[in-house]
């Protein structure tokens, strides 16, 4: 795994994908099938690394980082209602994670949802009252008045 993370920091994605698939080929355990994805992430492959993602939570369907990050991919590719579902997957696996609360209310934002999208960052901000990104986000929500 230090092989592929140190490809990563050098962008050499398609070598970090190439030893990614050696780990799948010879162990093929979730948490190498997620790293596969998140190299096909990185390569914007998306659609695979969705089927990636998607292998990663059928080997361990209680990884609440599989279900956010196979959210992720899918707002990528926009099947919002399913990235959706992802994301509360997560959050039920693991309640308290402030970064699953923050991407549900970025989603949420992004297809309109507003109220939910704030609600979402309250409980990101609940949970961390120091996390900058959840607090730019919820003061964005709120109705500007001079």
């Amino acid at each position: 795994m230090r092989e592929i993370e140190s490809c990563k920091q050098k962008k050499d994605f398609v070598s970090a994908l190439n030893l990614a698939n050696k780990l799948v080929a010879i162990r093929s355990k979730a948490r190498d099938w997620l790293e596969k994805a998140l190299c096909l992430h990185d390569l914007e492959r998306y659609d695979e690394a969705l089927e990636s993602f998607d292998r990663a939570i059928e080997l361990d369907a209680n990884d609440p980082w599989a279900w956010a990050l196979r959210g992720y991919v899918l707002n990528n590719l926009k099947r919002y209602e399913e990235a959706l579902e992802s994301f509360d997957k997560a959050i039920e696996l693991e309640h308290n994670n402030r970064y699953y609360w923050y991407l549900r209310g970025n989603l949420l934002n992004s297809i309109k949802r507003y109220d939910e999208a704030l609600v979402s960052f309250d409980k990101a901000i609940e949970l961390d009252d120091y996390y900058l990104w959840a607090w730019a986000r919820h003061c964005a929500q709120q109705p500007r008045t001079l």
